[in-house]
């Protein structure tokens, strides 16, 4: 992520004829251009964008590009974050250069934003603009990238697949600071593959119902976090993908029952994850959800067995068009009851008014928003059914106790990545 010119000049160079020919004019454009890693300045953008190009830049640091070219002298190539592909290499009086970067897929906002949760910067129109604006590539055109400049270079091509850096606001976890090594790549590949692996077994079986199967691959992942407990790098690495398995499960949980308590179980799991110091710690974290979220699916609590099905069915469709206009005559027009009627079974029934009920669906998913998206307020509140961020702020205010800005700050005050894993 350079400038603008850059990505005229690269998107002007993408090899097509002759393969050599072609690697090497794009070496002399570099050259022309000056693009060598060290010389890479945000200072050319402005505003918002130059924010991002500030946090792209320092993850590209925390991978160890510079010290991956000089004492290897390897082609790398990297697969990052939101479907952008890069090449970097030594030139011959040693400095490092780029090629790209590349996007294989388009980036919708919400993917942008889902990935920028955690950190300072919100998208933006500049930002999504600046996105868009990346060339696009098809993954052949990629691989024929690597493979003319690898022979050009006359080098090996090393991978370092980074997709999964997660951004944490100021103290980014160096999740893949030391991937440039061969020995720890190979490591934390093979624990990423056998994590991903594990996570998808567990989903399906908690989704089956089947227990014991699922237990039984929950005590493989635990041997593979024992293994790693010693190793940082890859300890970090398979955090994440614990908190990949328990996004999964409750996102399919709350797809179905839009239940409070499933909100309330991720924010705490979450929690409990990031002040994890050791393994022992992330196992007994993971058999704590599985066992609860697990007893929510399959075991619910049934509290009242005889309670008025018109209601359950006014609760549920609140839980799916929280988003809408709801008034009260609409919802005594479904039940086929007055407003009159309709208010005081809801009171005896739900032990809440409707008001307050839907007040609570609303505030639980804002919360949601508020921890995993960098969405502005006015459009979460608009978002989860207010037109008006007075009344949001008001409303949100009465069920937490503070105002959304300031539960978002306090939420990633809490949440910040722990700067190292004792282990």
């Amino acid at each position: 992520m350079k400038n603008n010119t850059m990505s005229r000049c690269m998107a002007q160079s993408v090899p097509n004829e002759d393969g050599n020919g072609t690697v090497r004019s794009i070496l002399e454009q570099f050259r022309r251009c000056n693009d060598a890693l060290e010389d890479c300045d945000s200072n050319s953008y402005t505003g918002s964008v130059r924010q991002f190009v500030e946090l792209y830049s320092g993850m590209i640091r925390d991978l160890g590009v510079r010290k991956a070219c000089l004492e290897q002298n390897q082609l790398l190539y990297m697969q990052l974050p939101l479907s952008l592909h890069v090449f970097y290499f030594r030139f011959i009086d040693g400095t490092v250069c780029r090629v790209g970067p590349y996007m294989t897929a388009p980036v919708s906002r919400q993917t942008l934003g889902y990935w920028l949760r955690g950190s300072a910067v919100d998208v933006t129109e500049e930002i999504y603009a600046f996105i868009k604006a990346t060339p696009m590539r098809t993954q052949e055109q990629i691989q024929e990238i690597s493979r003319l400049l690898s022979s050009t270079l006359e080098r090996d091509t090393m991978l370092i697949d980074a997709r999964n850096y997660c951004v944490r606001g100021k103290n980014t976890s160096g999740v893949y600071e030391l991937a440039s090594h061969y020995e720890l790549r190979q490591r934390t590949e093979n624990a990423a593959e056998k994590a991903e692996h594990f996570i998808s077994q567990i989903f399906l079986y908690f989704r089956s119902g089947n227990r014991k199967a699922m237990d039984a691959t929950v005590e493989d992942f635990d041997s593979l976090f024992l293994q790693c407990e010693k190793d940082y790098e890859v300890l970090c690495i398979l955090r994440v993908y614990l908190e990949e398995e328990v996004a999964e499960i409750i996102s399919a949980q709350f797809g179905q029952t839009r239940s409070r308590d499933s909100i309330l179980l991720l924010s705490s799991t979450m929690e409990r994850i990031c002040r994890q110091t050791s393994a022992q710690g992330l196992i007994q974290v993971q058999h704590d959800f599985l066992n609860e979220a697990f007893e929510m699916a399959w075991n619910p609590v049934i509290t009242d067995p005889i309670i008025d099905r018109r209601i359950e069915d006014i609760k549920a469709y609140i839980r799916v068009h929280y988003a809408e206009k709801l008034t009260l005559k609409d919802l005594a027009d479904r039940a086929n009851l007055s407003t009159t009627y309709l208010s005081g079974l809801f009171s005896h029934e739900a032990g809440q008014t409707i008001s307050t009920f839907i007040r609570q669906t609303r505030i639980d998913h804002a919360q949601l928003l508020l921890h995993y998206m960098s969405l502005p307020v006015t459009d979460i509140a608009y978002q989860c059914g207010y037109q008006d961020i007075s009344y949001f702020i008001k409303e949100f205010r009465k069920e937490t106790g503070c105002s959304p800005a300031q539960y978002r700050r306090n939420w990633y005050r809490n949440h910040e990545e722990p700067k190292s894993l004792a282990i």
